[in-house]
């Protein structure tokens, strides 16, 4: 049944096939990105698969996750000014350690 199928039906099956392995792709790999921050205590506002429009929100304690309308990338926007605390006081660690070790 499913060899069967030729001509646009086969063209139109195998780009919903790349659309949805695409995305389960960059699902994983925003995941990633998501999980990274919340394991160095980064605040994230937004956990997004596609751009464009959202059509679908969900609100969970501190970030929204959206899917959005055009399935191409991702991303997860992150609180820059608590990023760029976590590098100040690991610079300042490092420092430290240089520092004990003259």
């Amino acid at each position: 049944m499913f060899l069967e199928l030729s001509g646009f039906p086969l063209v139109l099956l195998a780009i919903i096939a790349f659309i949805v392995i695409l995305g389960l792709i960059i699902c994983l790999h925003e995941a990633g990105h998501f999980f990274m921050a919340k394991k160095f205590d980064v605040l994230c506002h937004d956990y997004s698969i596609g751009m464009g429009p959202a059509i679908y929100k969900k609100k969970g304690k501190e970030t929204t996750f959206c899917v959005r309308a055009i399935p191409i990338g991702g991303f997860v926007l992150k609180d820059t000014h608590t990023m760029h605390l976590f590098l100040r006081e690991q610079e300042a660690e490092d420092v430290q350690f240089v520092l004990e070790k003259k």
